[in-house]
């Protein structure tokens, strides 16, 4: 079952980067912040803590999730969106 949500998330994926060219560009570009930060944590480690990159990189982790998210379902704020409703239903 794994291997056809694996082929089914190819395949949206796909199809959301052709549909949706702005959240394209976003979720890239949050992907490029997410490795920069993770080369400035790298750096910051060999010569001490690294505390700041840290949360920078779990920052970044997020955002590029949300980017994600949002590209996947063709619209801006759906993470948001999504966040709220799960946050509405459990409280």
């Amino acid at each position: 079952m794994a291997e056809v949500h694996a082929v089914q998330a190819v395949a949206r994926l796909a199809f959301a980067r052709e549909q949706h060219p702005r959240l394209k560009a976003r979720e890239l570009n949050a992907r490029v912040e997410l490795a920069r930060s993770i080369l400035e944590m790298d750096e910051a480690i060999e010569t001490g803590p690294a505390v700041g990159e840290q949360a920078q990189v779990e920052f970044a982790i997020r955002g590029y999730a949300e980017a994600l998210a949002d590209l996947i379902r063709g619209e801006e704020g759906s993470s948001q969106a999504s966040a709220e409703r799960r946050a509405q239903a459990e409280g």
